[in-house]
């Protein structure tokens, strides 16, 4: 199922559809469940959102009957995103599971995904010299998106290694947490080296909250209580980290004019999708449709084809 939910569950028909009537089977048993238990609708934040976004995708399918089939397509794969927020709220909101769980669950699912992006590490060829990275797609296919899972397990871990008091629970967190940092680099999407600089600065942010630690005088006074080993082991980390951004940087830098991954691209198809948007800006061209459309705006051969 959750195979389904990834770049491959939607270009793949045959996981397509095993991945629909897991939806729906798993999500009417969920919907019958909740009818004949008669407890109570709990609102979530982003309820506006979803029928604002719903009354967009009807709309946008009745004016363009003409794509309903890829439209459709977008359709369940969105749908998918919306009934599991809503399952996992009304989970939480009636304390069937509760937040350690969901975050333990997610870590353990994650252990599977990181085992198989070092599997596959064997069979991919890289040189560091020369700023070549294997990048691993693992169970999720590809590395890109890879890169945005591994961004939610990355601070996810870390948090769990400041709560847990156990040594050995501790340790074994803090390999996973190194372990899905170092995945995350080998995978080369720099969105998501972005998005997991974000969480983590977020994630410190909040830690100082926690320990009432975002005023200046206060931090001073943590530093100065702290023993002198675990000060030197905390500058020698930040020097660490000051170095991983370095070659981040050197990476970037250095592979931006590599075929596929220059800025061209990107601004190409953007200006596509600008001139789209002109084209229709009421009802747009459906759900799921750009691929459908890009062929339009590019030679024939299309020098970039795109599924999706």
């Amino acid at each position: 199922f959750s195979l389904g939910a990834t770049w491959n569950g939607v270009l793949i028909p045959d996981l397509r559809i095993i991945s629909l009537w897991l939806l729906v089977l798993i999500c009417a048993v969920w919907l019958v469940e909740r009818v004949l238990g008669r407890n109570a609708w709990h609102s979530t934040p982003i309820d506006p959102v979803v029928a604002i976004w719903g009354a967009v995708m009807v709309l946008s399918l009745i004016a363009n009957e003409d794509a309903w089939r890829r439209i459709v397509i977008g359709l369940w794969f969105a749908g998918l995103y919306v009934l599991a927020w809503y399952l996992l709220c009304d989970l939480l909101a009636h304390r069937i599971i509760d937040r350690d769980m969901l975050v333990d669950a997610l870590l353990f699912a994650g252990l599977i995904v990181i085992i198989f992006g070092y599997v596959q590490l064997r069979s991919l060829t890289f040189d560091l010299l020369n700023f070549e990275l294997p990048r691993p797609g693992s169970v999720i296919g590809n590395p890109n998106a890879l890169g945005s899972f591994l961004v939610v397990l990355l601070p996810l871990s870390l948090a769990r290694f400041t709560l847990v008091k156990h040594r050995l629970a501790r340790g074994i967190l803090l390999v996973y947490a190194l372990a899905t940092l170092l995945l995350l680099f080998l995978t080369f999407s720099r969105g998501a080296w972005i998005g997991a600089a974000a969480s983590l600065v977020t994630l410190g942010l909040l830690l100082l909250f926690h320990a009432d630690l975002l005023t200046w005088a206060n931090l001073r006074m943590w530093w100065r209580d702290l023993p002198r080993v675990w000060r030197t082991g905390m500058q020698v980390s930040m020097v660490g980290v000051l170095v991983i951004v370095g070659v981040a940087l050197v990476f970037v830098v250095s592979t931006s004019g590599d075929g596929g991954r220059s800025p061209g691209l990107r601004v190409g198809l953007w200006g596509h999708a600008i001139q789209m948007f002109g084209e229709k800006p009421l009802t747009g061209h459906g759900l799921f449709t750009y691929g459908r459309e890009l062929h339009r705006f590019q030679s024939m051969p299309v020098s970039q084809p795109h599924s999706h």
